[in-house]
């Protein structure tokens, strides 16, 4: 009959415990939210160079999305560079 080191099983598990702290170590953190700026209604109209009926009539369409604080409207920057599409030109040939 084989005897085995009470510390063996003890070692394997701290070696494991070892290797998978070393991984967490080279992880980065998460950022918890993204640069978070918002903009009012009168600073998000010159950012996309718009009147503010511009704004509301895109807002109400959806196009720019907009978050409500109490009585103020509020825009996300980042939502707001977002919604803007690229537009693509067609290349005709003539002849």
């Amino acid at each position: 009959m084989e005897i085995q080191n009470p510390f063996e099983d003890l070692f394997k598990r701290l070696d494991r415990i070892e290797s998978y702290l070393l991984e967490i170590k080279d992880l980065k953190p998460l950022p918890i939210e993204p640069d978070l700026e918002f903009l009012t209604r009168k600073k998000t109209a010159k950012l996309l160079d718009i009147s503010l009926p511009t704004l509301n009539s895109w807002t109400k369409k959806g196009a720019v999305p907009a978050l409500r604080i109490q009585d103020s409207v509020r825009y996300r920057k980042e939502d707001v560079i977002n919604s803007l599409e690229e537009v693509r030109t067609l290349k005709y040939k003539r002849g």
